[in-house]
């Protein structure tokens, strides 16, 4: 009887992780898809198709990044010299250019990656593991963002930049409280609140394009070849995706009256995040 309990509870237990893998899954958010895809996988096939990418390192992720990153700044203190306080509206442009080095590399390389497995004929060799072809997906994209522990470094970088614009802009606002006479409580807390979700889309808007990255360049990977280059397509994709969530995050903000950025930043990563997540399960559905 005992025995009997025992197997049952067993069942029970594993059906109950089943079901929670499952939901983990459907429900994932981009910014745990792109922990998880940043980190080093441990399994058999991850040293043969480490190989087959290293012919492809020509450019190092994460000093290309890097200097990419320097002359987005330049060109951002520049553009305030003409733009002013205006320059804020143009927040999220900054920070996807702040993806576009990382994501375009990653791509290329999933692209690549992927692309020459299947035409030696082992991606279909590896899909026979039991776990699957997308476990094989998702092993070429940890081994592309995993390498130099790019994604961490690039993802402490945004934790450093969210922190310190949240920092000056609090300190911004402590010193002109200091020098008013009166307070107006309501616009108080609709600036705190831009700060706030400034913070966070500097946060989330690199995982976001991290994961857009995986996606695109797992779909033009298993793609047939074409006269086009598939990773320049998947690159002209992954900007148009990018400058349609800018602008449709503007037009809600004009539609809506409110010109706010905490609601522009807002739309932003709720759409890119709705769009993300459905292509993500698009990609691997029939996987």
């Amino acid at each position: 009887m005992q025995r009997l309990r025992w197997v049952e509870f067993t069942r029970a237990l594993n059906a109950n992780s089943r079901l929670r893998s499952r939901l983990a899954l459907r429900f994932t958010t981009s910014a745990a898809l792109y922990e998880s895809l940043g980190k080093h996988p441990h399994h058999a096939v991850v040293g043969q198709l480490s190989r087959h990418n290293r012919s492809s390192r020509l450019v190092p992720v994460l000093p290309a990044s890097l200097l990419c990153a320097l002359l987005v700044f330049a060109a951002a203190a520049h553009s305030y010299t003409v733009l002013s306080s205006n320059i804020i509206w143009s927040l999220p442009l900054w920070l996807m250019l702040l993806s576009a080095c990382p994501c375009a590399l990653w791509m290329a390389r999933i692209v690549a990656l992927l692309a020459r497995q299947s035409r030696a004929g082992r991606l279909d060799e590896l899909s026979l593991i039991p776990a699957g072809r997308r476990f094989i997906f998702t092993v070429a994209c940890q081994v592309v963002l995993s390498e130099s522990d790019a994604a961490w470094w690039l993802g402490m970088l945004r934790r450093c930049l969210a922190g310190l614009a949240l920092l000056l802009m609090l300190m911004g606002m402590c010193i002109t409280l200091v020098n008013i006479e009166r307070v107006d409580w309501q616009e108080l807390a609709l600036l705190l609140l831009d700060v706030l979700i400034l913070a966070l889309a500097i946060l989330l808007e690199g995982a976001q394009s991290g994961v857009l990255a995986c996606a695109l360049g797992i779909y033009f990977g298993r793609r047939s070849p074409s006269a086009l280059d598939r990773a320049s397509a998947a690159f002209a994709l992954f900007v148009l995706l990018q400058a349609l969530s800018y602008a449709l995050a503007i037009a809600g903000a004009v539609l809506l009256n409110v010109p706010r950025l905490w609601l522009v930043c807002g739309l932003f990563l709720l759409l890119r995040e709705l769009a993300i997540v459905m292509l993500w399960r698009a990609v691997l559905r029939d996987a």
